[in-house]
């Protein structure tokens, strides 16, 4: 099986939490199926300069592939403009420029997925928040999967995210309570579901310890 991973930032220094749950999940993988991360080019999500060169890399049995994002962002600015939309009426392109606000901005990157996207026999996308997310569920809802990392707070009651969560063909909690928060707030999802967590190691042949005796 091909899976193509879309997140908006992988790394071994990348200590995000959603970016280090996607490393993990692609690097288990990658040991039986062929895997592809989809990625910009940024180290920082304050500014998503890019800093990693653009182009196909390896690492840890995983294929990466960085996108150049088109621009930076300008943190006041997105700022000022967040404080705006969260507490006003506006209309979904008002929404649009403020995803494209966030950052990060990488049309490459989603054109490449609609270029290959019938070589992927699932896409996995990780957070919901994001233009690589929103942008990207439109190429093919029916092959694709959302790992939302959903919580409480206020971008997620925009009205684009109605589309995202309704979109996929399968979301992917972390937690139970991420799971019951999210179908408050989403009537519309899709049909399946499921609590995955990423699992644990269990150390390699060694017994449970035993509780000592009572004397």
């Amino acid at each position: 099986m091909k899976i193509g991973f879309v997140i908006q930032r992988y790394g071994t220094e990348v200590l995000g939490g959603s970016e280090h749950l996607c490393r993990l999940v692609a690097e288990r993988l990658a040991a039986q199926h062929e895997v592809d991360v989809l990625t910009t080019c940024a180290r920082d999500y304050v500014t998503w300069k890019n800093e990693y060169p653009e182009g196909a890399d390896r690492i840890r049995g995983v294929t990466v592939r960085r996108f150049a994002n088109a621009r930076t962002r300008d943190l006041a600015a997105f700022n000022k403009y967040s404080e705006w939309i969260f507490n006003n009426a506006h209309s979904r392109a008002d929404e649009m420029e403020w995803l494209k606000q966030q950052g990060p901005w990488c049309p490459t990157l989603v054109e490449y997925l609609r270029r290959h996207q019938q070589q992927y026999d699932v896409i996995i996308f990780f957070t919901y928040l994001y233009a690589t997310t929103v942008t990207g569920l439109e190429v093919n809802a029916s092959k694709s999967v959302l790992v939302p990392t959903a919580h409480d707070e206020p971008a997620i009651r925009l009205e684009i995210f109605k589309d995202v969560f309704s979109r996929p063909a399968a979301l992917l909690y972390n937690t139970e309570s991420e799971r019951a928060f999210v179908h408050q707030q989403f009537d519309e999802r899709p049909l399946l579901e499921e609590v995955v967590g990423v699992g644990v190691d269990m150390p390699q042949h060694q017994p449970y310890p035993r509780m000592p005796e009572a004397v």
